[in-house]
């Protein structure tokens, strides 16, 4: 296991608390490039299995390119699309590993 991973899949992790979350957010409400997004502090103070790491995504805003990503997982939760209209693809949910903590 690479040494500079936190967490790892099926690791058992809780979200942090939304004062925690806003500490590590910049004036774009942005960790490392990442949105913390607003639908996401549902999930606050309750617990998740890791299901997988991120490593890395798609990016559609900036010119079509890849984009790598560091220090961040996928949990066992999904988009519920209330903040799209009611869209329902059940996209994955990108996590920072400061967001979370070993339970």
């Amino acid at each position: 296991m690479n040494k500079n991973f936190k967490f790892c899949a099926t690791e058992l992790v809780e979200v942090r608390s939304k004062e925690e979350i806003l500490q590590t957010l910049d004036k774009r409400g942005q960790l490392e490039g990442l949105p913390f997004m607003p639908q996401m502090f549902q999930y606050c103070g309750k617990r998740f299995r890791v299901f997988k790491r991120a490593h890395k995504t798609c990016d559609t805003v900036f010119p079509i390119r890849g984009r790598r990503m560091a220090n961040t997982v996928h949990l066992e939760t999904r988009c519920d699309g209330q903040a799209y209209g009611g869209c329902q693809a059940g996209c994955l949910i990108f996590w920072k590993e400061a967001w979370l903590k070993r339970v």
